[in-house]
């Protein structure tokens, strides 16, 4: 699948030293992703200060922000994250209109943002195309690959796969690790270009060694289904463990797969489980699959059918085949709940309306 970039909100250390504004990790923490990010960083290569206090960045950026529109934006993004002052969609997008008005395209990106998840405004995928496109034209590869998604799913703009993979080319072609990332898909599903397994590995590896979770993501399954390079088991599990490491749930549950098959680590079920954890509690579907079997078995974990029932239950609940199937087998034989053909039969249709096969047996059976 491909993304789109966004401003969002992480939890910084209060115990950074020396002390930083919030505004200062914020931006520390998502130099490689943000655009208000790299914003801050290129002012402070201009004589921005590093602000040490809150006080300090909300003072200096308000006097700035009279005349300079990236001080202005940068103060938007203080008001509309909540970095130590107030959170203000409203004085956000007032300043962040008065930068994008003076054709300052940082904050047209923004603003666009904003309409993209409805922050402060009616959503408005019109609106949102709108100063994207504007930015977009003008070069700025945040801009682009937002524009691309926009393309790529028909959202404010008609469904285009060849306008989507245009605007992700030249976003991918300035350095944007998630632009690569989109293009490797493009080129992995033939959409809007030629399939390309070579094409889709060489923009994964782009975004990948760049720090893209993604990509890094994406190269390891590359690796592991051996498309477009060499098979290779040890090279996908350290591509997932990167991912991993990043907090991506899809890169934990396909590190928990390998080191439950023992493909390119040591198998380990402990090792697995606590991957397939770390997945299961990001709402991944198939991580809390695996965990609940885990759970039923006590493989890798103490035997806990309470546990089994919980995690089975939270896949069941985003349409997971085989949760379904797994909880019609609890309530069939009684196992953790009091049995129920009712139930069993009720868990076991709606496995069958997902997958007929998986629950022909035992639908017969009852």
């Amino acid at each position: 699948m491909t993304g789109k970039g966004d401003e969002k909100k992480i939890v910084t250390s209060a115990s950074s030293v020396p002390p930083e504004a919030a505004i200062t990790a914020w931006c520390r923490e998502k130099r490689a992703s943000s655009a208000t990010a790299r914003l801050f960083f290129e002012m402070a290569d201009r004589g921005m200060p590093l602000f040490a206090d809150d006080a300090e960045a909300v003072s200096w950026l308000s006097e700035h922000g009279k005349t300079d529109p990236a001080a202005a934006t940068l103060l938007g993004l203080i008001y509309s994250e909540g970095l130590g002052a107030g959170k203000s969609y409203e004085k956000a997008l007032s300043l962040y209109r008065s930068a994008a008005d003076q054709e300052f395209v940082p904050a047209q990106f923004v603003l666009g943002c904003m309409y993209d998840k409805g922050r402060g405004v009616p959503q408005s995928d019109s609106e949102a195309v709108k100063w994207y496109r504007l930015a977009a034209e003008q070069g700025y590869a945040f801009a682009q690959n937002n524009l691309g998604w926009m393309y790529e799913n028909g959202k404010g703009v008609p469904q285009s796969d060849s306008e989507a993979a245009k605007w992700y080319r030249l976003a991918a072609e300035q350095g944007d690790a998630e632009a690569q990332g989109n293009l490797g898909w493009m080129y992995k599903n033939g959409r809007g270009v030629p399939q390309s397994d070579s094409e889709a590995v060489r923009w994964f590896r782009a975004a990948a060694e760049q720090g893209d979770s993604r990509g890094q993501n994406n190269l390891g399954c590359m690796y592991l289904y051996g498309t477009g390079v060499p098979q290779s088991d040890s090279e996908a599990a350290k591509w997932y463990r990167l991912a991993a490491e990043q907090g991506d749930s899809r890169s934990q549950n396909n590190l928990g797969d390998m080191y439950f098959s023992g493909r390119g680590v040591p198998r380990s079920d402990s090792e697995a489980a606590k991957w397939y954890r770390l997945a299961a509690e990001q709402g991944d579907a198939d991580a809390q699959c695996r965990l609940g079997n885990m759970y039923f078995y006590g493989v890798g974990v103490q035997k806990s059918y309470a546990d089994a029932l919980v995690w089975f239950s939270r896949a069941a609940d985003q349409g997971h085949a085989f949760a379904l199937y797994s909880l019609g087998c609890m309530y069939e034989d009684g196992e953790g709940v009091g049995a129920s053909v009712s139930k069993a039969r009720e868990f076991y249709q709606k496995a069958s309306a997902l997958d007929p096969e998986l629950a022909k047996e035992a639908l017969e059976r009852i």
